[in-house]
């Protein structure tokens, strides 16, 4: 069966993304559209939903690609609620299925 795998993602527009990112509508815009290049030359995407209202992206998935762009820039590792959030949901669906 078809599992809605959006049904625990609050989707946001992208004037609210820029507002929580702090930069412009079109800077989000070309992120999910042409993407930030990276160091070694590969593109880094911020993933986004398209929908007939235009894209929709998350706080979590803005959180994962600005870590994931500050990793390549700085080359440090920086730990983020979404990274947290997500390790916490893997360790209880671990345990709920006897790991």
């Amino acid at each position: 069966m078809f599992k809605n795998i959006l049904a625990d993602i609050e989707l946001i527009s992208v004037k609210a993304a820029a507002e929580i990112a702090g930069v412009s509508n079109s800077a989000i815009s070309r992120w999910i559209i042409d993407a930030a290049r990276l160091r070694d030359g590969s593109r880094l995407k911020l993933r986004a939903v398209r929908m007939p209202a235009g894209f929709r992206t998350s706080e979590t998935w803005i959180s994962e690609f600005v870590d994931a762009l500050t990793r390549d820039r700085t080359g440090a590792s920086v730990k983020s609620e979404a990274a947290e959030h997500s390790a916490r949901r893997a360790a209880s669906a671990l345990q709920a299925t006897g790991w």
